[in-house]
Formats: C-alpha cells, structure tokens, sequence
C-alpha cells in the first residue's frame, strides 16, 4: 500500500508540472517581448524586426550579370568623389573624348559658382566655419551616435572643388560638352540629355497650364513611348551613373500610364522602386559604401550611423519589413535585366492614374 500511495503522489506531480507547462505555452506573450517566433517553415513572425543590428553586415544575394564594363581611372577619380579640382584639370588637358567631356560637364555642373540673375539680391551663404558651428550646436552633448556625427559632417563637407568653385557657371558650355559627348556615343551623356529634356518638358507643361488659370501642372513626367525606349535601352550598359540618372524619373507618376515590373508586370510600388534603383546602381558600381554622400547625410542630420553600406541602412532605417521585401524583389528583378540585356520585364503601359496618388521624387539636375 505504501508503494501505491508514493506512485500515487508522483503522477499527480508529474500530472500538475505537465498541466503548467501547457498553459504557459499557450498564453500570450507580454506586449514588451521581443522574441522572434518561426514557423516550420523556418520564416520568422513581424517582431523578428526587434532583434536586428545594423551594425552586422549583411550578404545580400547576387543579381544575376554580364561581367561590368571595365571602369577608367578618370572615371574611378569621379566616383571616389575627392579632388575633383584635380580631376578636372587632367581631363581637361587629356585628348578630347566623349568620356573627358561628360566629365568635364558633370564637374562644372557640380562646382561652378551660380551668378544670380540680373537684379536679384544675392543670397548668403555660410562659411564653412559657419556651418560647422552650427551644426555642432544643433547636437545634444549626450547624443549615443555624437563623434560619428562629426566624423561624417566632416566627411560630407569636405572640399573636392577648389579653385573651381570660384568659376563662373556657363551653362552654354557645359551643354556643349553634353551634346559633344552624347553625339560621341557616351550613355551617361546621353541619359543626362534625356532626363533634362523630360524636365524642361513638365516645367514647362506647369507654366502654360498656370498661365490658362489651371493647376500646376502634370501629375507626373510625361513620358512618350520613344523616350521610354531610350531609357530601357540606356539602362542596359549596365552602368551605375546612367541608372542614378533615371531613378528618379522611374519611381514618380507617369502622366497617363504607369510603369510595371516583373513577370507578373505589376505596377510598381513608387517608394520601392525609388530604394530599389539606388541598390542596383550600387549592384553596378555607384559608391554606397559607409563614407557614400547618402550614408554620410543621414548619419550626420539624422543620427543615422550603425549601417556600413546603403543596402543595409536602406532596409534597415528606410523602409518597413514589407517595403524592404517589395525592394529586394525589385531589385533581383531590375538587376537580372540590366545584366542580360533584356528589358522586356519593365514595360509603360498607358492608362488612367490612381486618383489622389501622385509620387515626384527629387529635383532637377543644376545644369
């Protein structure tokens, strides 16, 4: 009997941990938890969001490519974006090429001083000194992210123009050179034409509906069939500097159509599209390591300096779990199609806009 009783007690134990251990499995998690849940399947739930680090560089998987285009030293000197003074010079006194003048124009464009026009009062502008004070003031001495910060002010100020920037900006000059380079074949030149032109047309698609009594303008860029052509076309040198030219063009409204992707040819999410096309000019060879102007910005206004690259501060600071999945499929896709050289997948197709939804992403080039 003794033996009976003592089994007796041990299944009511065993009986009463197991019956404890199922109700704190099923009861909810508390609201500050931060565990990451998953599914058979090995896909994590919504709060896997809370256990990132940005500061842990990521893999991102490879777009599929034909090797890159091989990049010249002038080229290299332009994007590393450090003397630009310097660079100037010696493509100015190298022989005459497309290339020498595209970056002659994209140069004087960047640091030739703005004249006002007649009769307008000069703006000030700050010394450097200035802004730098400023800026340090703006900054609370208890700031986590404070000597990066200052690193990256003065990575972002630092001086690449020189003597340049004490020139006066012609700009019959610098068109000059566009056209000659553009006329000799150069992509980037040619893009540039392009997007000007796009942008002359809707500025002055506002002005003469302003001067009717009208709106604004156009809801967006209207892009001819032709003009959509020329960028596919462009697109597929596979070139980081022709791709930045377009993306903004890309991921705003298109008067009259929208523009669809992938093999199931959505419209595109205009956001997305815009953080996909910086990726890919990245994929391509655009500087988007932690000292590129864009990480340096954010880092320096916004506090904004754990990620070491642009893929990881994009999908990281700039956009929601789901927008950092709608970018990377864009990615993948506009990626696989620059690198192939079939644009087939990223089509205009004419139609009404979503009323009430308009996206314009950036300005016009200075030029």
């Amino acid at each position: 009997m003794k033996k009976i009783a003592i089994l007796v007690v041990l299944v009511l134990i065993v009986g009463a941990y197991v019956w404890k251990r199922s109700v704190e499995s099923e009861a909810p998690l508390p609201a500050s938890s931060n565990i990451a849940a998953s599914k058979s399947d090995g896909k994590l739930s919504a709060s896997a969001v809370l256990n990132i680090d940005p500061a842990t560089r990521s893999a991102p998987a490879p777009v599929s490519r034909t090797v890159l285009p091989a990049v010249s030293p002038f080229m290299q000197a332009f994007l590393d974006r450090k003397d630009w003074a310097g660079l100037y010079r010696r493509v100015k006194e190298a022989p005459a090429t497309p290339e020498t003048q595209y970056l002659q124009a994209e140069i004087l464009a960047a640091c030739a001083k703005r004249i006002p026009a007649a009769g307008a009062t000069p703006p000030r502008t700050d010394s450097r000194e200035e802004k730098r004070a400023k800026f340090l003031a703006s900054l609370a001495p208890n700031d986590p992210q404070l000597e990066k910060r200052k690193v990256a002010w003065e990575q972002m100020n630092v001086d690449r123009c020189g003597e340049l920037a004490q020139l006066e900006y012609n700009a019959a000059e610098v068109n000059k050179l566009v056209e000659a380079a553009a006329a000799g074949g150069d992509p980037r030149a040619k893009a540039w034409l392009l997007a000007k032109q796009m942008q002359d047309d809707r500025e002055a698609a506002g002005r003469k509906s302003i001067a009717a009594g009208g709106p604004p303008g156009p809801t967006g860029y209207e892009l001819t069939d032709a003009q959509f052509a020329s960028i596919r076309q462009l697109l597929a040198v596979q070139d980081p500097l022709v791709i930045s030219e377009f993306r903004n063009i890309l991921a705003s409204t298109i008067d009259g159509g929208s523009i669809r992707i992938g093999p199931n040819q959505i419209t595109i999410d205009n956001q997305a599209m815009y953080n996909a096309l910086a990726l890919v000019a990245c994929d391509f060879g655009a500087p988007c390591a932690q000292d590129s102007p864009a990480i340096l910005a954010e880092c320096a206004v916004q506090g904004r300096c754990s990620a070491s690259n642009l893929y990881d501060h994009t999908l990281y600071y700039g956009v929601s779990p789901y927008g950092a999945q709608l970018v990377e499929q864009y990615r993948q896709w506009l990626g696989q199609m620059i690198g192939s050289g079939d644009m087939s997948q990223l089509n205009l197709v004419r139609g009404p806009n979503t009323p009430g939804g308009s996206y314009m992403f950036g300005g016009r080039r200075r030029n």
